[in-house]
């Protein structure tokens, strides 16, 4: 279902009626831009602070979002889904109120625009047209507030024009001479007023003290009157008081007006605060960006502190599943192709529902009907077309140059993989995305590759049953990254599981790949163990991880010793002059510090915790 003005009512009306019974939700979005200045490219050395700092830097340039795509996943039988897409075009429309105080809620959004990025989607398909004339608004958290304080109450009981009352204020009474007779021309002139046929009337322009009597002072003659403040035609910065006469149906359809239009200014945030009440698991595929213009769009600034970050989103959301992270793990990946991009993702797993598809069937509402969509979707995609989020950090960013090539994980060996029971269809109303009308969407249409997203997610979610996807919650895939986001902890995960140490300062003329590779024979033991390199964006700093047996598996017998081996050789190598090295957490600390603004201090604290309480990441 394509969602904007026209329809937003129906689409949220369905949303009310459906979220509660779906299984999970799986959500994309389309950007004006993910591509930042040269300075926000990562590297494989970026620690989750430095790249979550890299995010916010690119989010703010300011990019907004175009569309917002979410699929509900409602399990009939066990592996059977009834799919319901909403392809919601997005809009931030300017916003010019008054609350029931007369306090201005005014905002003008600025976007930015990627070139690259909008020809992409223009190529893609996406309808700028209708984007910026009938996509639905939105606001953040704090500007929703306010709207909501000029909302008037379904009963016509309140608004922003209320009464003509001093809002419960002690009753003021002028004592000057000159205030003690305007006071009184003011209230001759509104005696007029009520008598005439005028239904309008202007006050004149005083200070807040004598606009307050006078406030009370027709509210105690005439109760039926109401006040209301309006920008000046000639400055808009200053307001006019306007006196009015409002029948009672007259402020019914008044108030109906007005709650209508400050709906429509909250527009997208009645869905997304449907999705925070119902706390359905959420799904996405390498979301680490969806999430950062989500929570700055839709929550508010994004924090300073990673940390923030991950309180602001497992608040939202406590359960996230990123089937990123499920496609490059050991005994998944390769499942469903040698590539973990979505478009390659779905076309695997697209082609395997057909394989089990039988003959007969492809006709009608049966549940694979829509199985054999992602193949040719994805065989009409743009050859490495998922650039604005697979390929996002391409762009001066090591992609793995500084990774041993003999300390790369080997492939893993081919086995028979059982058949898993997975089918979906698509009910009355949703079935754009279904081979059998002719409109099956491309990639890079956020409804489309939410609904792929979530089929995704249900295959390895039958593989792996309910039991086995508890070890994949609030992981969250970082491009290049030696890390994956853990949205639940304070301490993220390292993509190996070993010993880690930050090199820095390094004489790259005489130490590069093969320059360590020959300095940790000792410790590599032909082979026994793995090391990979992920060198930082100063390229004379890196992460070193030491990995691949149980003797560096944290609190294995045997670590201890591989770590002063370790040790003893970078060691060598620092007396040479030829860098300098420190433990992982040293260096993560200093990270965190730098973004929040706090000193860096041995004794000191990290998001509450001592230091030396602090999960070892290595």
């Amino acid at each position: 279902m394509d969602v904007d003005t026209d329809n937003f009512e129906v689409a949220l009306a369905s949303l009310v009626t459906h979220l509660p019974q779906a299984k999970f939700l799986a959500l994309d979005l389309e950007m004006t831009g993910i591509y930042g200045a040269p300075g926000t490219q990562v590297s494989g050395g970026d620690v989750p602070q430095v790249q979550y700092s890299k995010g916010c830097a690119v989010v703010g340039r300011p990019y907004s979002i175009v569309q917002v795509g979410l699929c509900l996943f409602e399990e009939r039988t066990p592996g059977h889904f009834d799919c319901r897409p909403f392809n919601v075009f997005v809009f931030p429309r300017p916003i010019d109120e008054r609350d029931a105080n007369g306090n201005q809620v005014k905002t003008d959004p600025f976007l930015g625009l990627s070139a690259s990025s909008i020809m992409f989607l223009a190529g893609n398909g996406l309808d700028f047209q209708r984007w910026v004339t009938k996509g639905v608004s939105y606001t953040s958290a704090a500007t929703e507030a306010a709207l909501m304080k000029a909302m008037p109450s379904p009963d016509g009981s309140g608004g922003p024009r209320a009464a003509a009352g001093g809002n419960g204020r002690e009753f003021v009474k002028p004592n000057r001479p000159a205030d003690i007779q305007l006071v009184e021309d003011t209230m001759k002139q509104v005696d007029l007023f009520v008598a005439s046929d005028e239904q309008e009337m202007k006050l004149s322009s005083t200070n807040t003290f004598l606009a307050l009597a006078l406030r009370q002072r027709i509210a105690e003659k005439h109760p039926s009157l109401e006040i209301e403040k309006r920008p000046s035609a000639s400055n808009s910065n200053w307001q006019e008081r306007w006196l009015l006469k409002v029948s009672e149906e007259g402020r019914k359809q008044r108030d109906a007006a007005l709650r209508s239009r400050l709906l429509a200014h909250i527009g997208f945030r009645r869905m997304w605060d449907l999705l925070k009440a119902r706390r359905v698991p959420i799904i996405v595929h390498n979301g680490f960006f969806d999430l950062l213009f989500l929570a700055e769009a839709f929550e508010g600034p994004l924090p300073r502190a990673l940390a923030d970050f991950k309180a602001v989103v497992h608040g939202a959301f406590p359960v996230i599943f990123d089937t990123k992270v499920f496609a490059e793990a050991p005994g998944l990946r390769g499942r469903l192709g040698s590539h973990s991009a979505l478009p390659e993702l779905a076309a695997g797993l697209a082609a395997e529902l057909q394989q089990r598809r039988p003959p007969a069937e492809g006709k009608g509402n049966g549940p694979a009907k829509d199985v054999a969509s992602a193949s040719a979707a994805a065989e009409a995609a743009t050859p490495g077309a998922d650039a604005t989020k697979e390929s996002m950090p391409a762009e001066g960013a090591d992609s793995g140059a500084g990774e041993a090539k003999d300390g790369e994980e080997k492939k893993e060996e081919e086995e028979e993989e059982e058949v898993v029971d997975v089918s979906f269809s698509f009910p009355e109303g949703f079935g754009r995305y279904s081979e059998g009308n002719g409109e099956v969407a491309a990639f890079h249409t956020a409804g489309y590759d939410a609904y792929q997203t979530g089929r995704i997610f249900a295959y390895y979610r039958c593989v792996l049953g309910e039991n086995g996807l508890e070890g994949f919650a609030n992981r969250i895939h970082l491009m290049w990254s030696a890390f994956e986001l853990s949205l639940g902890d304070s301490s993220d995960r390292l993509l190996h599981q070993g010993i880690a140490r930050y090199l820095h300062d390094v004489d790259t003329t005489t130490l590069n790949n093969k320059g360590f590779l020959e300095i940790l024979k000792p410790v590599l033991e032909e082979g026994k163990l793995r090391v990979t390199f992920r060198w930082c964006s100063d390229t004379t700093s890196l992460i070193l991880i030491l990995y691949g047996s149980d003797d560096t598996a944290p609190g294995a017998s045997s670590r201890q010793a591989c770590e002063l081996c370790l040790d003893a050789l970078l060691k060598k190598q620092e007396e040479q002059g030829r860098l300098r090295f420190g433990s992982l957490e040293e260096h993560l600390e200093q990270m965190e510090a730098a973004a929040t603004g706090i000193a860096a201090k041995s004794a000191g604290c990290a998001n509450g915790e001592p230091l030396s309480k602090r999960r070892r990441l290595m």
